[in-house]
């Protein structure tokens, strides 16, 4: 189907797209209906919400950023483009779900997300973002923000939240709500475009250099063209363990990041059974000397892959060390788009370079304290073309998600790769000088039995598989 017109009154301005936001067209017009790299957020809100000032804050919030009013087109050019409308007509829906017993409203929730979800999106005619709130009591709501993630990543969901409450607030007091100094996404895409690559191909040959494409973990049952909906296990870290975890990485000099980076390198290493493991992580792609970036709304995240190899003899501190210099060296390299980084690599267009992605989410989220409505918690959920993601939540409280396709993987077998991940961080921060080949047991069951029966554990891929 062709694109319907635009009345060119209606344009505000027409921007190239940048090397993520090409790749997540691409996986669109591959197959529309995966759901692939839609994402929903719901944020449970504690105090009194006006229906109206919450829509008014929010047309507030879409006229502030151009990318909430873009659409994209491809058809009879030669490189896709996004379109920035004028105006954007809100979406919002409201459900009162007061009346009902607690069982019954979650069962009501769970179907309106899974319906949003059907709906999609429609990258050529938007909107690509949905407001619907559900009424649980007069002082409690939840706001379910849904977008496609090609107009903005995590960091941008924390500004864009944060700007929306103090719109509310200042509206709800009469007030014109201000308005923030900030490069516009178009500048940044512009500024994207203008960046020497030549150190790029040098930098990202020499890291991968001498590594083997194989499968690491979790091997597909189906193709891995195919998405499948999404289920998750979480788990949230004990805030004795997130303490130590802090003081471990301020006795190293390294970010919390690079223990939870290294930790998943490490499993790996161990599912593998092999020394050298390549997988992919994701970047804010914040890092570079445009003034005010770290307040641009829209896709700025890039994923690339990090490797880690151990040699005989190396302890869990010597991967804490080697993560957290390979982080810092390949920062002036971030933004290389990933294709890109597997064509350096002398990889094969058609091979995938790791089969799992760590999301570190520390996205700042601004939100006023002294407002009318508080923040309760928030959940996600999120579809990737990858069949197995870890998501490490910093916020009041550290929780790792694992999330997985469940007709690709045994959900007992995601649980016990999530055990084994903490137990891997707790060894860090009692025991960082143990040798990681030495590594043999990690859950306490394991180590009962290791010690009484002296077994052996089979970390290896096929123990994870799910079973056909």
């Amino acid at each position: 189907m062709s694109h319907r017109p635009l009345n060119k009154t209606r344009v505000e301005d027409v921007i190239g797209l940048t090397p993520m936001q090409e790749g997540m067209l691409y996986h669109y017009l591959r197959d529309k209906d995966t759901g692939a790299y839609f994402e929903q957020y719901s944020y449970t809100l504690q105090g009194q919400l006006d229906l109206s000032v919450c829509c008014e804050a929010w047309k507030w919030t879409i006229q502030q950023h151009e990318v909430l009013r873009s659409v994209f087109r491809w058809e009879k050019i030669q490189n896709p483009v996004q379109i920035v409308l004028k105006g954007r007509v809100l979406s919002f829906t409201f459900h009162d779900l007061t009346e009902m017993e607690e069982v019954e409203r979650e069962t009501v929730l769970q179907e309106l997300r899974e319906a949003d979800r059907a709906v999609g999106f429609d990258l050529s005619e938007g909107p690509l973002l949905r407001i619907t709130v559900f009424r649980l009591a007069h002082d409690r709501h939840i706001m379910m923000v849904s977008n496609h993630h090609i107009v903005m990543d995590g960091w941008s969901n924390g500004i864009v939240l944060g700007e929306f409450i103090r719109a509310y607030d200042a509206l709800r007091a009469g007030r014109e709500p201000e308005r923030l100094a900030k490069p516009r996404f178009g500048e940044y895409v512009k500024w994207l475009g203008t960046q020497d690559r030549s150190g790029s191909k040098a930098f990202w040959q020499a890291y991968l250099t001498g590594y083997e494409v194989q499968p690491l973990c979790l091997p597909d049952t189906i193709s891995s063209s195919e998405i499948s909906d999404t289920a998750c296990e979480s788990y949230v870290l004990q805030s004795e363990l997130v303490r130590g975890l802090e003081a471990v990485a301020k006795e190293e000099s390294v970010t919390v990041g690079t223990l939870f980076t290294a930790a998943w390198g490490i499993l790996l290493q161990k599912v593998s059974r092999r020394q050298d493991v390549l997988f992919g992580t994701t970047v804010s792609g914040r890092s570079s000397s445009l003034p005010g970036i770290e307040r641009v709304v829209g896709l700025l995240m890039n994923t690339v892959p990090v490797r880690l190899q151990s040699g005989n003899g190396d302890t869990l501190q010597q991967a804490l060390l080697d993560i957290q210099q390979a982080s810092v060296a390949r920062q002036p390299y971030e933004t290389t788009p990933l294709v890109d980084i597997q064509s350096y690599g002398n990889f094969r267009s058609t091979e995938r370079l790791f089969d799992t992605l760590l999301v570190i989410e520390n996205y700042p989220l601004e939100i006023n304290r002294q407002s009318e409505l508080t923040l309760e918690s928030f959940s996600g959920h999120s579809v990737t073309d990858y069949s197995l993601l870890v998501s490490i939540h910093q916020m009041e409280q550290t929780a790792i998600q694992i999330m997985y396709q469940p007709s690709k993987y045994e959900p007992s077998a995601i649980e016990l790769l999530c055990e084994r991940y903490v137990a891997l961080l707790r060894l860090i921060v009692t025991e960082r000088d143990y040798a990681i080949q030495n590594i043999h047991s990690l859950t306490e069951m394991e180590k009962r039995l290791e010690e009484v029966w002296a077994i052996e554990f089979d970390y290896s891929p096929d123990t994870l598989k799910r079973s056909v």
